[in-house]
């Protein structure tokens, strides 16, 4: 890299330029920083909700109802067909 000292001409000198590296390179590191967080709040957050979803009633109560079909009234009707 080639450093010029222009500042006379009201041009960036070189201290310029390699603040402007240091300062990207700054930017750089927090944004992996910040980037790291989120992953880990989106997986801790996630952990979290886990548990409160994943646990229910034992039996749902539709699974308890009991069906006695010696009181269904409907059903099919029996045709007269050959195969009786």
């Amino acid at each position: 890299m080639m450093m010029i000292d222009t500042a006379r001409d009201g041009h960036s000198t070189g201290n310029d330029v390699r603040q402007m590296f240091d300062e990207q390179a700054y930017h750089r590191s927090n944004m992996g920083k910040t980037s790291t967080q989120r992953i880990v709040l989106s997986c801790v957050l996630l952990l979290l909700l886990l548990p409160t979803t994943a646990i229910g009633e034992e039996e749902p109560a539709w699974k308890s109802n009991g069906i006695d079909p010696s009181t269904w009234t409907d059903g099919p009707l029996v045709e007269d067909t050959p195969m009786q």
